[in-house]
């Protein structure tokens, strides 16, 4: 106990020489001043430096890039679904066709009749009444044009049911018509008609 109240003691007195003169230099200097207290001594200003964070460490198993950065990893490859049946596309309603009939049995050619280049089977003279068919039962023939094919040679639905369509555009500039005898469909009627005759 003895030696920690001389060592208090120690310290006490150690501590006032160390104040004394420290407190005799400031007296001094406040006399040499006219009594202005000595200005304080300036702390250097000490820059203050940003402190950075710590770069964030991988995880283990993470992959790493050239520059060491992390990148997501990538998503499992998807299969392409499989390329989906072709629609069928819808059909084209078209129009009918004129019906092909199958051509008359041509009978024997006879006398009076000749073969012209551009009009087919044609009569030079009017033949017998009974020779000749009715030419109005044609759908679009009135007796006015049943005359006109008179003046041409064409007496018959035989005649008509064989042209071709050569002979068919020739009497369709003959008679003044533009496709008229293509589109009521000459042919077929005359084919049939001839038939019905016949039986």
């Amino acid at each position: 106990m003895v030696c920690f109240a001389f060592f208090l003691l120690m310290l006490g007195l150690f501590s006032l020489a160390l104040t004394i003169p420290l407190l005799i230099a400031i007296i001094q200097g406040s006399m040499n001043d006219g009594g202005k207290p000595a200005p304080k001594a300036r702390v250097p200003d000490s820059p203050i430096r940003p402190v950075s964070s710590p770069a964030p460490q991988p995880e283990a198993g993470a992959p790493e890039t050239a520059k060491g950065t992390l990148t997501a990893p990538l998503p499992p490859l998807q299969e392409s679904p499989p390329p989906s049946a072709s629609v069928a596309e819808p059909e084209v309603v078209r129009p009918p066709a004129e019906p092909v009939a199958s051509s008359p049995r041509k009978p024997e050619i006879p006398a009076g009749m000749r073969l012209d280049p551009e009009l087919g089977l044609i009569y030079e003279k009017a033949p017998d009444p009974e020779a000749q068919d009715d030419l109005t039962k044609i759908k679009g023939v009135a007796s006015v044009l049943e005359k006109r094919l008179h003046a041409f040679g064409v007496y018959t639905f035989w005649q008509i049911a064989n042209w071709d369509d050569a002979v068919m555009a020739k009497f369709s500039e003959r008679l003044s018509f533009k496709d008229r005898i293509r589109r009521d469909q000459w042919r077929s009627q005359c084919a049939r008609l001839h038939e019905e005759r016949s039986n």
